[in-house]
């Protein structure tokens, strides 16, 4: 049994017999009359003299490639005369073909074509224009017709490809020809054998203001009953769940400021029409979109036998999943939507024309990687109409724009009721965290967030608008509404609401400039906007205080981390990567007046002695460049004496011998293994060890080794049972000591060159 949505797309399929393209009967040549300045009217047909005149006038055709505009002969090939010198008088037939045409092309009625000539171009032998679309170069413009004017050549055929399909199109020895086509078919220009070819062509600009055109009642009540059945069937089986959304791609391509309500192309009018009309039937709402689409496919690289290739080079087998999208779209009324969100599973959509049929706007190949692999991605870019049932209008239109919603809320509170708003705002709980974390706009989001959750004066609604966001979110501009926030609902409410922004311990990373240490460098800023608000001013201190305090214990949780880490060069990148979060936090304590946080701070830090001195440094680095030729706070003066205290020790200790070739195992594992790995690499007098071990040994061994970066090689011979693992600590060591001692000895001076030491 079919699928309601299948049912659907089968009725729509049965709307329109519109073409793509339509060679439209052909012209007597003394009904066409054509002048180039400097040669005088054309005689038709075209004669070899005439075509070679016309050669001289023509210049390297170009063509537009995104937003370039090139000349490559490689790509096209061709002679254009300078438009501004030809003129065409078409003696009153031109109406009459454009008339024909449109009707055709499937024009809706109240609609028609005006036509703007765009060039006049000369084809001699061997040249061509490799497949492409026509940019529509104005908003108006949909389509494009090309005269062939009659010549005596060979080859040079017109070429439309369109869902799939080719489409030959011949010029005429003795007439004139006449073909119309969507912009966004893509079309060729075969290479010309013999001869000249010469054509006309113009871009056809869409008129009038069509009105819908009616669909049969029967056609409309069972589409209707298919988009009813649609979101009534579970999504799968095996679930209660109900499709959310229904989409129905079209056949035609369409950009932003090409897709509207007035100007589908071909078949989708009539499609599109008659989908406005069932999903009004059936109370849904219905608004045109432009989906991205990656399909994943299993596939192979081609043997060359049997079966559907990409290219020539795969073997395309069965889709695995895909994934559907929309980001962009226009409303019933016409406005549009830019910025949302919109995922839809395959169960969600239909189509007329599959995407296999169509040509993707690109693909890439993964072959086999052991436990993936052999897959085939393709991405496709199509337009496509999206219902929804007009009850859960809010609930989707919100997953889809958290702006959106937020503004509707805020809408509704402000002109109507602040209850009926916040129970409203309720239906956001299924899906807000997810809405909230995927939007690229969490900054002005969480803003409006808390500027609405005060309006609402709602706790738990606050709650919920407000708990899926992070702390990295919160920035100075958010000083004044977060102290109102505050007022509203308490600070034992708000300490709370932190905590959750703060999250779990593990969750401290963010990619890219979301990353907690770059935030915590910005804190000194945030609290200076919250010590500044001048509305609600005690709340506002309160927040600088309580943030401060929290940072810190995040903070000391991300010091510890790295402290642990066994590896010296990722420890020591990763310690003094959090120098500038620690300068920061420190010179933030002090600004809000927290006496105890600079204690805790320098406590923290003693304790690990030597082991987070990069950190420190850094810290101090990072207030001298911030505040060069200040007084040193305490917290500053105290971390600067103790790191200087440790450097001077380590300055001080006795050179290595040349005989001590003593490592020290960091801390970690304390297995056998690991117990007589560290004696070996204490031992000053050992430089090598021969150790036959079993297979996961010898991987354990290495890890520790590798992950601590010691200066000792790791080889197994293969050779006996068990292999033998061959130690040997390395010259490096020497090297590695001497830099460390003259890396101690420029800190220390520096230290003592700020009077911090």
């Amino acid at each position: 049994m079919a699928a309601p949505r299948e049912v659907l797309a089968s009725l729509l399929s049965k709307q329109s017999e519109a073409a793509a393209s339509v060679q439209l009967t052909a012209m007597q040549p003394a009904e066409l009359r054509v002048e180039v300045a400097g040669l005088g009217r054309l005689k038709l047909p075209v004669s070899t003299a005439q075509a070679k005149k016309l050669r001289g006038l023509g210049q390297p055709a170009r063509f537009g490639r995104r937003e370039e505009t090139l000349t490559d002969p490689s790509v096209r090939d061709t002679w254009q005369v300078p438009v501004e010198l030809v003129s065409v008088d078409w003696q009153g037939a031109l109406e009459h073909k454009l008339a024909s045409l449109g009707a055709e092309l499937g024009l809706p009625r109240g609609s028609w074509f005006r036509a703007e000539l765009h060039s006049m171009l000369l084809y001699e032998e061997g040249q061509f224009f490799l497949p492409h679309q026509d940019s529509e170069k104005d908003d108006a413009m949909v389509a494009t017709l090309v005269v062939t004017l009659p010549t005596e050549h060979t080859g040079g055929e017109l070429v439309l490809h369109h869902l799939g399909e080719e489409t030959v199109y011949r010029g005429l020895r003795d007439r004139i020809s006449l073909v119309g086509f969507y912009a966004d078919c893509r079309h060729e220009v075969r290479p010309v054998q013999s001869g000249y070819r010469v054509t006309l062509t113009y871009n056809l600009m869409l008129q009038g203001n069509p009105g819908l055109r009616q669909a049969e009642a029967q056609v409309i009540d069972g589409l209707a009953a298919a988009i009813t059945a649609h979101f009534d069937e579970p999504l799968r089986p095996t679930t209660s769940s109900r499709p959310e959304h229904l989409a129905f791609l079209l056949d035609h391509e369409y950009s932003e400021h090409g897709l509207t309500w007035q100007k589908l192309k071909g078949s989708d009018a009539a499609a599109v029409a008659a989908l406005r009309q069932a999903a009004e039937k059936a109370e849904c709402d219905i608004v045109l979109g432009l989906s991205e689409i990656k399909e994943t496919w299993d596939a192979w690289e081609d043997d060359g036998y049997y079966g559907e290739t990409e290219g020539d080079e795969y073997q395309v087998n069965d889709l695995i999943e895909a994934e559907i999208g929309i980001s962009w779209w226009r409303d019933a009324q016409g406005r549009e939507v830019t910025g949302a969100g919109l995922y839809l599973s395959d169960s969600e959509v239909c189509a007329i024309t599959p995407n296999s049929s169509m040509e993707p706007e690109s693909s890439e190949y993964e072959g086999y990687m052991g436990n993936y692999g052999n897959t085939l991605d393709r991405w496709y870019r199509r337009a496509a109409v999206v219902m929804w049932p007009a009850a859960r209008r809010f609930a989707i239109r919100a997953q889809a724009d958290p702006a959106w919603a937020l503004e509707e809320l805020h809408s509704i509170a402000r002109h109507s009721d602040p209850v009926a708003a916040a129970q409203q705002a309720r239906e956001l709980e299924p899906f807000w965290a997810g809405a909230v974390r995927t939007s690229a706009k969490q900054r002005q989001l969480l803003g409006d967030a808390i500027e609405l959750s005060v309006v609402l004066g709602d706790a738990e609604v606050a709650r919920l608008l407000l708990e899926p966001f992070r702390i990295e979110r919160v920035r100075g501009e958010h000083a004044a509404a977060l102290g109102r926030l505050v007022k509203e609902f308490g600070s034992a409410w708000f300490q709370d609401l932190v905590e959750d922004w703060f999250g779990s311990d593990d969750y401290t990373f963010y990619l890219g400039e979301d990353r907690r240490e770059n935030w915590l460098t910005e804190l000194p800023e945030l609290c200076s906007a919250l010590l500044g608000s001048t509305e609600a001013r005690r709340e506002c201190r309160l927040i600088a205080r309580h943030l401060v305090v929290r940072s810190w214990t995040s903070l000391a949780r991300l010091i510890e981390r790295a402290a642990a880490h066994q590896s010296l060069r990722i420890r020591r990148e990763a310690l003094t990567g959090l120098g500038d979060p620690l300068s920061a936090l420190l010179r933030a304590a002090l600004a809000v007046g927290d006496k105890r946080v600079p204690k805790h701070v320098v406590e923290h830090c003693l304790k690990y002695e030597d082991l987070v001195a990069d950190c420190v440094l850094q810290a101090l680095r990072n207030a001298v460049e911030v505040d060069a030729g200040s007084d040193w706070e305490p917290p500053f003066l105290a971390l600067g004496r103790a790191v200087a205290g440790h450097l001077q020790a380590r300055v001080d200790a006795p050179i290595r011998a040349k005989t001590d070739w003593s490592i020290e195992l960091p801390s970690g594992c304390a297995c056998p293994l690991c117990v007589e790995l560290k004696s070996f690499l204490a031992d000053a007098s050992d430089k090598r060890r021969e150790w036959p071990l079993a297979k996961r040994d010898r991987q354990h061994l290495h890890g520790r080794i590798d992950g601590a970066e010691l200066p000792v090689t790791h080889v197994t011979v293969r050779s006996g049972r068990p292999y033998t693992l061959v130690l040997a600590k390395t010259d490096q060591l020497f090297t590695l000591d001497e830099q460390r001692r003259q890396r101690d000895q420029a800190d220390l001076e520096w230290l003592r060159t700020q009077g911090m030491a």
